[in-house]
């Protein structure tokens, strides 16, 4: 007797196999963005643009009914919002990047900034505590008046006696001297600047997103649960949160140049 499946093909619709062009799409979107970001590197295009161009081939992804054109649609996306990543990170930094005119290491500057991520607590040689954090600058006190201004910085503040805390969002007066921080290609330069004691002074929080606010607390979560067992290894718990989590500051140093060097950074 001759099986059917005549019964079921009324419910089921008829088999269809996906079209070769949807196939491992998680490497066919990899290729394109690595494809815009190479033709961003010798074709300039204004950001704008793109980002115009690229919504407009979403849109279009959405709309065309072929499955190949539809998935060609969505590469161009990509591969155009890659070339519009480059272009921002290669960007030139605004007149008013206080890093622009930080030329000798060590300038006292006068700063408010909010900061833009997870602190991390660091505990010296001697016992003493302290924190580390990215900050975004908003304003800069020279000559007696504060102005606008702009650029990023990594702020190291060692509190003293009474301590302190930081968190993400939060926004503060900070003074101390200023270092350059090494330029890496297609990277905008960043500030190191070293705080001590009532240097820095607490202005408001609410400065950092509501959205952004709960997945840091989940990271932070993360972060907690990755280095039970393993609270004896301070390196090995700074590389499982750096690579897992983002936490690259809490690298070891000799990982970090060995990364840098190989260019896993």
């Amino acid at each position: 007797m001759f099986s059917s499946n005549a019964h079921t093909e009324g419910f089921l619709g008829p088999s269809r196999v996906a079209p070769r062009a949807l196939r491992r799409s998680m490497l066919g979107m990899t290729t394109s963005f690595i494809s815009g970001l190479l033709l961003a590197s010798v074709w300039a295009v204004p950001v704008p643009l793109l980002l115009l161009l690229a919504g407009g081939a979403v849109l279009g992804s959405l709309w065309l009914r072929s499955a190949g054109w539809a998935t060609t649609a969505l590469h161009v996306a990509v591969a155009v919002t890659g070339m519009a990543f480059l272009q921002l990170e290669q960007r030139t930094p605004a007149p008013s990047d206080v890093a622009r005119r930080i030329t000798d290491g060590g300038e006292r500057v006068f700063l408010t900034a909010v900061v833009t991520d997870d602190p991390m607590e660091l505990v010296t040689d001697r016992g003493e505590t302290g924190w580390q954090f990215p900050v975004r600058i908003q304003a800069e006190q020279r000559g007696g008046r504060w102005q606008s201004a702009s650029g990023r910085a990594l702020v190291r503040w060692m509190p003293g006696p009474g301590g302190g805390v930081v968190r993400f969002g939060q926004r503060w007066m900070l003074e101390g001297p200023a270092f350059r921080d090494a330029e890496q290609p297609g990277q905008a330069t960043r500030l190191r600047i070293q705080v001590r004691g009532p240097e820095a002074v607490y202005v408001d929080a609410g400065h950092g997103g509501w959205l952004r606010t709960r997945c840091l607390a989940g990271r932070r979560a993360c972060a907690d649960l990755l280095a039970r067992g393993i609270e004896w290894d301070p390196d090995a718990v700074g590389v499982m949160r750096g690579f897992m989590l983002g936490y690259r500051e809490e690298l070891p140093d000799r990982a970090q140049r060995a990364f840098s060097r190989t260019g896993t950074l």
